[in-house]
């Protein structure tokens, strides 16, 4: 093959065919590893893909990774060769695997353009699919099928692709591993079980547990059956089991999740894993012993573990073994200086230490000061090794927040009594606590904000922040924001002397109690809150109180006095958190306070009473006022409504007159009007008559002619004269169009001989009218 194309190469008349040739004497030298020669050939044949391909093929069994990268890149930088599917996958793995050298910034770069290639890959096989299925729409074969590209039955190709997706994306990682899956269905051994694992985690996580679970067990299944043989499956399913368990917690079913436990640390003793959820689940059914015995175990066999030291520091700091997990904390800050928990953990003992110290002398003050001024700096610590760490962030708010670098380090509850100061420094902390609530919008951020709100005298939003936080709590006993929210339930009603706020807050106080059972101090906040009612009640006016107020105060003062008094009693060992020389005062107080509760109870009875003869009084001299208005009303009522019927028949009297009269009236009118109508008749035969005139011209009759519009009249212009601002005639259009005053026509009548020889003195005078230019003149005939 070697020689052929070497042949090519000399007689290649060409470019095509040079090209061809150098391509398949690269592919020759690729093949028997002599990589510089196959290198040498594929340039001289870049003009073609594969050509491409090769050398960056070559770079990479050579382990020049960059090098690949580059021969890729500049060959999809090329317009002809820009949509070469096989170079994107292959560029998009190279990118998305790990190299050496890169800082954390360049390889989530890489990670973003390998998203990229595979993006455009996939849209590049949905249009390849789409274009097949309508060049096949006219098939007339029942049987025909769109062909997929081989690129997209690689299933390492979808996997990749989930992994570079599982922590951007969690819905597109699933769909990638979905793929997978079912282009590893078609392989000989079947799916993959290590795929439905990874698919029931992404479910798991996305909070589907059921869902999740039926996976979990089909990943088991398969490991147990199609693929028993393979060496790998015993890791497999190890990690398979682990989850199974880890579902079976979160859906409450404790046996069997302690069940698969045990048969993972059978197989696997050392399994740090299944000791810490071991553990972790004994200390959750308040078995801190047992739970102590297995983390002991597993840290005298991994002692290096950053993540058993982690969980052994938690279980130290609900035990409440703060001087002793200070001290592992210091332990594994030397094992590794750089930990972050390591580091946040030790800053906050440092800090709980002190605030919770009391010194007696200057030396315990010195300590007190030290160690505030210890839990700063590993606050500050914490910051440098990771800037975005929102723990370290929290803490140093919350030491701006109680001036703990101030008055408080110098005596135990001096800071802040600077109101001014107080402000301030809430109000600082408030601004960091609302950036850190930006980016970690939880439970702890909101009980903080709700502190300094609490330190600010707004108990209202202190509320409103604790009951948000609440909310978002998303595991674990709400026990202490409970009794944050208590607390600030608590100095509400005592400022606003509101029994019904106080009552809200012992509730809260009442279910942190039947969350923490065992918890001494709740118990005893109890107490002060139902001493606290008592005494509200007792001490308002009779007024202001109710019985059954009354009679619930006087219970809630029994029922403290009796817990006061077990307190008081209590002689076991280890502390107690509250001062038992101050229960027994409070209990002698509440006796106290209960004697005068019979006679709270008596005076309140007899105000009661004589409250409701007062009121039931004023209801009985309302109700004859009422009763009395009534009437009135009606009496009212009645006189109007005969004033009305009187005034109705006057009207109906004064209407009939009316019409009579009107009656009346028109009779005379009609007997007046009869002469004229006569006179009226006689006008208008006469008026007929005028109308049938006719002119007579020789003796004849002529019939009328037709009344012709006369043109407006000219004023005449006399000789020698002319009227100032006016024109003659001889003005053209200007003298037409001056309105003449139209003259109104006598109507002609027939005279007859006989008349005029008669001399008839009525006798009309006939007018005629000759035009003779522009001057008119008059003739009257008698």
């Amino acid at each position: 093959a070697l020689k052929l194309a070497e042949r090519a190469i000399q007689f290649a008349d060409s470019i095509t065919v040079l090209s061809e040739g150098h391509l398949r004497a690269g592919r020759v030298a690729h093949l028997e590893e002599r990589y510089d020669d196959a290198i040498n050939h594929y340039n001289h044949a870049k003009n073609l893909p594969l050509a491409s391909i090769g050398i960056a093929q070559c770079h990479i069994k050579r382990g020049e990774t960059a090098a690949a990268i580059h021969a890729l890149d500049t060959m999809l930088s090329s317009s002809e060769t820009q949509n070469t599917t096989e170079a994107m996958i292959m560029l998009a793995s190279l990118r998305a695997s790990e190299r050496p050298g890169l800082s954390s910034a360049e390889t989530a770069a890489d990670k973003l353009k390998a998203r990229e290639l595979y993006e455009r890959v996939k849209k590049s096989a949905t249009a390849h699919t789409n274009g097949s299925a309508k060049k096949m729409n006219g098939a007339t074969s029942s049987t025909s099928v769109v062909k997929k590209a081989s690129w997209m039955s690689d299933m390492e190709m979808h996997l990749e692709l989930a992994r570079l997706w599982e922590t951007e994306d969690a819905q597109k990682a699933l769909i990638a591993y979905q793929d997978a899956r079912r282009n590893s269905a078609s392989t000989p051994k079947g799916v993959d079980p290590r795929i439905v694992n990874n698919i029931a985690v992404l479910i798991h996580q996305d909070g589907s547990i059921n869902e999740a679970r039926s996976f979990y067990e089909e990943s088991l299944s398969i490991v147990s059956t199609t693929w028993a043989a393979d060496e790998q499956m015993d890791a497999v399913s190890t990690t398979v089991l682990y989850n199974l368990a880890r579902i079976y917690e979160d859906q409450g079913d404790m046996s069997m999740a302690k069940e698969a436990y045990d048969k993972l640390l059978q197989r696997h003793p050392e399994y740090i894993d299944a000791k810490v959820r071991l553990s972790h689940m004994l200390l959750a059914s308040n078995r801190s012993n047992d739970a102590h015995t297995v983390l002991k175990q597993a840290l005298d066999s991994q002692v290096n573990s950053m993540n058993l030291r982690a969980y052994y520091t938690h279980f130290l700091l609900q035990s409440n073994l703060h001087q002793h997990a200070l001290k592992f904390v210091h332990s594994t800050l030397q094992i590794s200086k750089s930990d972050l928990y390591a580091t946040c953990a030790a800053a906050w003992l440092h800090y709980q230490l002190a605030r919770e110290s009391r010194p007696k002398d200057e030396e315990t003050m010195r300590d007190r000061r030290h160690k505030f001024h210890k839990a700063a700096e590993f606050y500050e610590k914490a910051l440098n090794i990771d800037p975005g760490c929102a723990v370290a962030a929290q803490g140093i708010a919350i030491m701006v927040a109680e001036d703990a670098l101030g008055m408080m380090s110098l005596k135990p509850g001096s800071g802040l009594e600077d109101e001014q100061t107080r402000l301030k420094n809430t109000r600082e902390a408030l601004d960091v606590f609302a950036k850190v609530r930006e980016v970690m919008p939880d439970a702890n951020v909101y009980t903080n904000m709700g502190h300094c709100y609490y330190m600010r005298d707004e108990y209202e939003r202190a509320i409103e922040s604790y009951e948000t936080g609440l909310s978002k709590l998303s595991e674990g006993p709400a026990t202490t924001i409970l009794m944050c929210l208590s607390r600030a339930w608590y100095s509400k009603a005592t400022r606003d002397q509101s029994f019904v706020s106080m009552k809200t807050s012992l509730q809260l106080s009442q279910m942190a109690q039947a969350n923490s059972p065992w918890d001494k101090s709740i118990r005893y906040n109890i107490v002060v809150i139902e001493q606290r009612a008592a005494e509200m009640v007792f001490n308002l006016g009779v007024s202001k109180r109710t019985m059954s107020e009354l009679r619930e105060a006087v219970a809630l003062a029994s029922h403290a006095q009796r817990l006061l008094y077990d307190l008081s009693q209590d002689t076991s060992t280890g502390g107690l958190p509250y001062d038992r020389d101050m229960a027994a005062q409070r209990h002698r107080y509440l006796t106290t306070l209960q004697r005068k509760g019979a006679e709270q109870v008596s005076q309140q009875e007899a105000y009661e009473k004589e409250h409701d003869a007062q009121l039931q009084a004023a209801r009985e001299h309302r109700m004859a006022e009422k009763l009395a208005a009534e009437a009135r009303e009606t009496a009212r009522l009645e006189v109007l409504q005969r004033e009305a019927a009187a005034l109705a028949e006057e009207r109906r009297k004064a209407r009939e007159e009316a019409a009579l009269w009107a009656a009346q009236h028109k009779e005379s009118s009609s007997d007046e009007d009869k002469p004229k109508r006569k006179r009226k008749e006689k006008a208008a035969a006469d008026d007929i008559l005028d109308d049938g005139d006719q002119e007579v011209i020789g003796g004849q009759a002529k019939i009328p002619k037709e009344k012709r519009e006369r043109k407006p009249r000219v004023a005449r212009r006399r000789k020698g004269k002319e009227t100032p601002g006016e024109e003659g005639p001889s003005s053209g259009d200007e003298a037409d169009k001056l309105e003449r005053p139209k003259k109104r026509l006598t109507k002609k009548r027939v005279v007859n001989d006989e008349e005029e020889d008669e001399g008839d003195p009525r006798a009309r005078k006939k007018l005629f009218v000759f035009r003779c230019g522009f001057d008119l003149f008059f003739f009257l005939k008698c």
